[in-house]
């Protein structure tokens, strides 16, 4: 079939032959190559799409979507990866808004022909039955992650993973599309950028009080210097007693302070 030999032609084969390696001919000559340009490919949340879609080349993103609109990122959907396996035995309509990342390239199949495909195709029902068990564990992966650590820690974590080894990242995010993959509200992110961008201040303060004081060669002054500083500026005591201080002229929250924190700087020196 001289269709189907262009699938093979434009794809890789051996992902290709791992799905279709014993499809019936029936089914086979039903499939469709399809080539989305840049903001074409998009399947609308909420709405019944009669295609099973295969990811060929290109990456699309997962998202739910919330009363008000709002867009929270699932997951990243990549080469191999399909959509619409799970809505098209009852014709439920799609649970989650699908867009293409750029270009987008997919072998799309009717409803009836895929639903036939896994009803004959033992190959092809062990291959969506292993995708789905992947799906499922990272999944609940993410969602310990998201449980056991806290929003900062994520950010970072989702930074790190974009960034090359000459330390720029891979794309470039605005605090909305951040929001959107952290699942959190703007206002959350706005304020770990924030505290971010404070703590890295303070390296490059430390940075310059290293060099300054003689202390160059010392690999652990900066981590020393943020550890001691933030332990010594941030807390409730630091807050309360300025206020209780500039309000009532009681200055004891502070005097305490200034010997635990006297005590605490003299064990982290030692």
């Amino acid at each position: 079939d001289h269709h189907f030999n262009a699938v093979f032609h434009f794809s890789d084969r051996v992902f290709v032959y791992d799905i279709f390696c014993e499809c019936p001919y029936e089914i086979l000559k039903n499939v469709r190559l399809k080539k989305n340009r840049s903001g074409e490919f998009r399947l609308e949340h909420g709405e019944v799409h009669d295609k099973f879609y295969i990811i060929v080349e290109g990456e699309a993103d997962i998202f739910f979507v919330s009363d008000n609109g709002k867009k929270y990122h699932i997951s990243t959907y990549k080469k191999g990866q399909f959509l619409g396996e799970l809505e098209h035995f009852d014709r439920n309509p799609f649970l989650s808004l699908v867009e293409g990342r750029g270009e987008v390239v997919t072998l799309e199949l009717g409803r009836e022909e895929y639903l036939t495909w896994l009803e004959k195709d033992n190959n092809f029902k062990q291959y969506v039955l292993r995708a789905l068990c992947r799906y499922t564990y990272s999944s609940m992966q993410k969602m310990s992650e998201a449980t056991l650590c806290t929003l900062k820690q994520r950010v970072c974590q989702y930074f790190i993973e974009n960034t090359n080894e000459k330390g720029k990242t891979s794309m470039l995010l605005n605090v909305e599309e951040l929001s959107e993959r952290m699942g959190v509200t703007t206002r959350s992110v706005n304020r770990i950028l924030k505290e971010l961008n404070i703590e890295g201040g303070f390296e490059r303060f430390g940075e310059w009080l290293k060099i300054k004081s003689g202390n160059a060669k010392d690999q652990d002054f900066v981590n020393a210097f943020v550890t001691a500083s933030l332990t010594v500026c941030i807390g409730a005591m630091a807050i309360v007693g300025s206020i209780q201080d500039g309000l009532m002229g009681d200055y004891s929250i502070l005097a305490t302070k200034a010997i635990l924190d006297l005590i605490i700087i003299m064990v982290m020196t030692c």
